[in-house]
């Protein structure tokens, strides 16, 4: 599909019927972090790993796990690595029960010019299964991206830090995957940054990822095209256009 650039955009997220809370992790335990879905940034997710190859899967201490859930996952390794893989699983509930077990759910969104266009106007709807599962979210996606233009809406950047909490966990819009460990390490000592990603992911979940919310965007997106006073054609390339994303 082409997108046209002059039209009025709307990004609409998949909403979270329900979330439920994360599961309380023990100090020195297996630090888990999750990706589920479809691998729309396959450079970013090796990235992700070739990053733990350089700590040895440990930070802070504590061995570092990857769970997989999906279909298909290419991995290319030079060495070891904790990764355990969950196939496909037929539902979401059964989906969001998995990550629910985990520490950190991992959202990358790529960032060569090649897949710039999916970057910048699609959404995952991945967000929407992590925030159900009431786990902190870490996104590594580049700062023109749909991602980042959302998490934007409550980014504070974190001393000392490269990277920023941010609407529903922490973002690291560095394009050097090495970025995430510090990021990886903070939520790992389960302190004060983890419980306020705790917080902030069920408080998107319950606002801006609610149905209600979706449904006044809907709303919001039409009424403003109205406003404009033209009509819509999308045969013809001279009328403005309107186009939903998700």
């Amino acid at each position: 599909k082409q997108i046209n650039e002059a039209c009025h955009t709307t990004t609409l997220v998949c909403p979270v019927r329900e979330s439920i809370s994360a599961r309380r992790s023990t100090p020195n335990s297996t630090f888990t972090i999750a990706f589920a879905g479809s691998v729309t940034a396959p450079d970013e997710l090796d990235g992700l790993q070739r990053a733990l190859d350089r700590c040895g899967w440990r930070i802070n201490n504590q061995d570092v796990c990857l769970r997989l859930f999906g279909r298909h996952f290419r991995i290319n390794a030079d060495s070891k690595r904790n990764i355990h893989f969950g196939g496909f699983l037929e539902t979401t509930d059964e989906v969001v029960a998995e990550i629910s077990k985990c520490d950190l759910c991992f959202l990358p969104s790529p960032f060569s010019e090649s897949r710039r266009k999916l970057s910048e106007y699609s959404f995952p709807t991945k967000l929407t299964t992590y925030l159900a599962s009431g786990v902190p979210v870490l996104a590594h996606a580049p700062s023109w991206s749909a991602v980042a233009r959302f998490a934007s809406k409550g980014v504070a950047e974190t001393s000392q830090q490269r990277f920023h909490s941010c609407a529903f966990g922490s973002i690291v819009t560095d394009p050097n995957s090495l970025s995430l460990i510090p990021a990886i390490s903070a939520f790992a000592e389960r302190g004060n940054l983890y419980e306020e990603a705790v917080s902030r992911t069920r408080d998107a979940a319950n606002s801006e990822f609610s149905v209600e919310r979706c449904q006044q965007l809907v709303a919001e997106h039409f009424a403003t095209s109205r406003v404009r006073g033209k009509p819509h054609h999308a045969s013809s390339p001279e009328s403005p256009a309107t186009e939903i994303l998700s």
